[in-house]
């Protein structure tokens, strides 16, 4: 007995939004299984709008999508995904980190030791909570309580 994509999602749908789904994970489960059928159904109608001649813009338009990504769809990679994002930090939330005065963090900042980028016009002061994370470690000093 063969089902089709459509008769499967149907179906999964329904078992995710009954009322009385006995355990949490379950529910987890079952809307993590949809997510996967309707993002292959995704590829598909990429790859059917494609074979009738339509541009990767043109493509992108019809389902909503930029034409990088229906591009990407195409070739086969996956969904670009940032691997940490890149956290800026204000001079504060350093002081706070650190547990120091705001005017220590600065001059550290200015004699080099803590690692600083200016922005704007004003030159405000902003650090990478990559670099900070390295600079604790190599100092061995223990962040406040709270903080990861």
């Amino acid at each position: 007995m063969t089902m089709n994509k459509e008769d499967n999602t149907g179906r999964l749908l329904q078992a995710a939004c009954k009322p009385a789904v006995p355990r949490p994970e379950f529910k987890e489960r079952l809307l993590k299984r949809l997510q996967t059928v309707l993002s292959t159904s995704k590829r598909a109608e990429v790859v059917k709008l494609r074979e009738t001649g339509l541009s990767c813009a043109e493509i992108g338009r019809a389902l909503d999508i930029t034409r990088e990504r229906a591009r990407q769809i195409l070739n086969g990679n996956p969904k670009p995904q940032s691997s940490q994002p890149s956290v800026m930090l204000t001079t504060r939330d350093v002081a706070h980190l650190l547990g120091l005065h705001l005017n220590t963090v600065r001059r550290w900042s200015n004699k080099g030791v803590l690692k600083s980028y200016r922005i704007g016009s004003r030159g405000d002061r902003r650090f990478r909570r990559v670099d900070i994370d390295g600079f604790l470690k190599k100092a061995e000093i223990p962040m406040k309580d709270g903080e990861d």
